[in-house]
């Protein structure tokens, strides 16, 4: 059958095909998890491929020299089905080439029977407008196909595809686990109780700053050490917490799930001296919360380097076995954080202390924690190194991760990091590998101050972030639309969930209830969880 009569019959199947109403989707988006549907193509006009693999992306651009016509995904199709979704499939025309997406199993077996070879399932799209998803359509110009929203110039439609979700950001937190007296040799628990007399109180200062009239130690008058302003968003929505009790962390899971948030992620210690992990409570409270499964979670390692190492946390050559060991065992959960590309994400927050240092002592532990991932997991870890570290560039890893970007706090202004962090990002961009983004809601140690920082070295915003806090989330959201396609691409870290005694701080508060959530919230477009 000659081409266009192909196409004429193609059409008539396709534009047979029964959409469902609009209705609600039961199904929730993470459990169908969205991927990037990627368009490829040889030559304008040509032929046009469609895939939501990263490997198969990345091998038609090494081996067969296409080029995507944009860095953003065409939409978000999904990997599992659900309550309304149905699944495409991608085929190929023997004769030229041409590739085709169906919905319609009438129209598969049809051209399977003329010189079609069926190439697998695509993914899953809605049936019906359900959570912002927009309807996709097939365009042909009489030689070949094409996906689009709307109709492409030399293009007619073809029938409609099915809905795919426009845009979807995975956003995150990182979750301080500090929160608990299971280390009463703590320095920061002594240092509080040399300072006010409570112990073990994790949450000296910030409980000061705020006041606490039904403290378990009795009242605690306001005490902000001579620092002006307004302090009483120092307090969570639900109290000053144990992150030991599964109570905590259900609500918090409750609550970065309800806004649409994805995952956190644990900075995870090490304790040379107890020769294992520490300030891990809260990330094994995490894990027997019995919500847990509404969120994702990664590790963020953190092995500083300290002269004298006076906290233990520096790791020898001697416990890299051991610490990998450990580390690795986390990866095995079900709900831990994986790429587009199914791999599973570990951010070297800090790898100053890993060894003596050098980037050959990091390379050593981190090959270490890959191979012991690997044996558990059958998973390539996706390692990400912090950015701003002196050795991140000569360090092993598959991208670069931030924190908070520390220059900004160095220069004390939130609005220079409005302004410039977009430069930032895009310098990091030309480095060679992806880059998994960070945003930050603030910075202020003052509670701090008198038992654990001199108040003339205090670090804090000195204009006001929360003001501009929806204007640097505009700002993050754009620097990620402006990246390059990566199976991280669309991946965001907050700084933080509970940094209270730091500023970072996007968990409710008894002043400000949601509104760094809800600001998260509406600029991503993140549907509940």
């Amino acid at each position: 059958m000659p081409l266009r009569a192909i196409a004429a019959v193609v059409a008539v199947f396709a534009l047979s095909i029964v959409v469902t109403p609009a209705a609600d989707a039961a199904t929730p988006v993470n459990q169908l998890k969205p991927l990037p549907l990627r368009e490829l193509y040889d030559q304008p006009g040509q032929k046009y491929l469609y895939s939501a693999n990263w490997g198969e992306v990345v091998s038609a651009q090494k081996s067969f020299d296409m080029k995507m016509p944009s860095p953003r995904p065409l939409g978000y199709v999904f990997a599992n089905s659900g309550e309304s979704t149905k699944p495409i499939h991608r085929l190929k025309q023997t004769a030229t080439g041409n590739w085709i997406i169906s919905t319609d199993q009438d129209e598969i077996d049809y051209l399977t029977s003329h010189g079609f070879t069926l190439e697998g399932r695509t993914g899953y799209v809605y049936t019906s407008p359900v959570n912002g998803a927009k309807q996709l359509n097939r365009y042909t110009n009489g030689k070949g196909w094409r996906l689009a929203y709307d109709q492409p110039a030399g293009y007619t439609l073809d029938g409609p595809v099915g809905y795919v979700l426009p845009e979807y950001y995975q956003v995150g937190a990182y979750y301080f686990g500090a929160y608990d007296a299971a280390n009463p040799d703590d320095l920061f628990l002594q240092a509080v109780k040399n300072a006010f007399g409570r112990f073990p109180d994790p949450w000296g200062g910030v409980r000061d700053f705020h006041g606490d009239p039904d403290s378990p130690w009795g009242p605690v008058a306001r005490n902000t050490q001579g620092w002006p302003g307004d302090w009483s968003h120092l307090k969570p929505s639900i109290g000053y917490y144990d992150d030991s009790s599964t109570a905590t962390l259900e609500a918090q899971i409750d609550q970065a799930a309800n806004a649409g948030l994805g995952f956190f992620s644990f900075y995870d210690y090490w304790n040379n001296q107890k020769g294992t992990a520490t300030g891990d409570v809260a990330l094994k409270t995490f894990l027997r919360a019995a919500n847990t499964n509404r969120l994702q979670f990664m590790l963020s390692i953190v092995i500083p380097y300290a002269k004298d190492d006076p906290q233990h946390l520096m790791l020898p050559a001697a416990q890299f076995d051991a610490a990998a060991e450990n580390y690795s065992g986390y990866l095995t959960k079900a709900n831990y954080l994986m790429t587009q590309e199914d791999r599973p994400i570990v951010f070297i927050e800090d790898g100053g202390g890993i060894g003596n240092g050098s980037a050959a002592d990091q390379n050593a532990f981190i090959g270490l924690l890959k191979q012991k991932i690997g044996a558990k997991t059958g998973k390539d870890a996706y390692i990400v190194n912090h950015s701003e570290h002196p050795t991140a560039f000569q360090v092993n890893g598959d991208a670069f991760g931030c924190l908070n970007i520390g220059q900004y706090i160095q220069a004390g202004s939130y609005s220079q990091y409005v302004q410039n962090a977009p430069a930032y990002f895009a310098n990091v961009d030309t480095k060679g590998k992806p880059m998994l983004r960070c945003g930050m809601s603030g910075f202020d140690e003052a509670p701090r101050t008198g038992f654990w920082e001199a108040k003339q070295d205090v670090r804090y915003f000195k204009d006001d972030a929360r003001a501009q806090f929806p204007a640097a989330m505009t700002m993050t959201l754009n620097s990620m639309k402006s990246q390059p396609a990566s199976p991280i691409d669309n991946y965001l870290t907050m700084y933080a969930w509970n940094e209270w005694h730091e500023g970072g701080i996007i968990e409710p508060n008894v002043r400000d209830g949601k509104y760094y959530l809800d600001t998260i919230q509406r600029t991503f477009r993140l549907p509940a969880r």
